[in-house]
């Protein structure tokens, strides 16, 4: 099991999983959070630089952590996957390196380890880092809101247990989104070396399919996760079934 473990770190690129994290921060903090009108919405940084104090009280942590995700967020999480993810995978196919390894411990254990790295990166990419962005915006808004004498009808507010509750079903629901994305990313490897088309490709496909794709619960996205893997390794097997045999 340890050495099992210790395989699948290797496939890991430390280096590009601190740059995933960074990107998920800095694409939050770019994300707008709405004015109380709502008929506008500021970045988390132009609350902090420009000190909308106003803006800061009205919204919770929780409800600037719901704009950071379901903004720009959301649009470049391929992107940010495939970055952390897929370069060493990469490489790997455009240095003729896979052909040894195929070799020498199995076409089927080879792929399945490329791919349940992929997904685990993936999926403990969005548990870090947006865990890491809850944190910082938790120190940032306040627990609940704060009008400042103004008469708007709002609805109870939740307790804090309910708000954490509701942060850590998000964030295991957008680590089973990373790792699905990351999975469906690495059959793009098979079919192009090119990193370039198997960032923008998936980023593409999210654009258009956004919309379903958020309205998908946790069961759906782990069967589109296996659905994907058995896609992939029927891919991957046809690309080097001689390399299998």
């Amino acid at each position: 099991m340890v050495k099992k473990a210790k395989v699948l770190l290797n496939q890991i690129n430390i280096w590009y999983f601190i740059l995933g994290i960074v990107a998920v921060i800095v694409t939050g903090f770019c994300s707008g959070l709405p004015t109380i009108d709502g008929n506008q919405t500021v970045s988390i940084i132009e609350v902090l630089v420009k000190h909308y104090e106003e803006i800061r009280l009205q919204n919770t942590w929780l409800d600037a952590f719901y704009a950071v995700v379901y903004g720009w967020f959301i649009l470049l999480l391929p992107v940010i996957i495939g970055i952390s993810v897929l370069p060493l995978f990469c490489d790997e196919i455009r240095s003729r390196n896979y052909q040894m390894q195929i070799v020498r411990v199995g076409f089927k254990k080879y792929i399945n380890q490329h791919f349940l790295t992929s997904f685990l990166e993936g999926f403990f990419l969005m548990v870090v880092a947006l865990g890491l962005l809850a944190l910082i915006v938790g120190q940032i808004f306040p627990w609940v809101h704060d009008y400042g004498g103004l008469m708007v009808v709002v609805d109870e507010e939740p307790g804090k247990q309910e708000m954490v509750q509701s942060l850590l079903k998000e964030i295991f629901w957008f680590a089973l989104l990373g790792g699905m994305m990351a999975v469906f990313s690495s059959i793009l490897v098979a079919l192009t070396r090119n990193i370039y088309i198997v960032l923008s490709l998936p980023f593409l496909i999210n654009y258009i399919c956004r919309r379903p794709l958020m309205r998908a619960n946790n069961y759906t996205l782990i069967i589109l996760t296996i659905i994907f893997y058995l896609l992939g390794y029927y891919i991957w097997y046809i690309k080097y079934r001689r390399l299998a045999l």
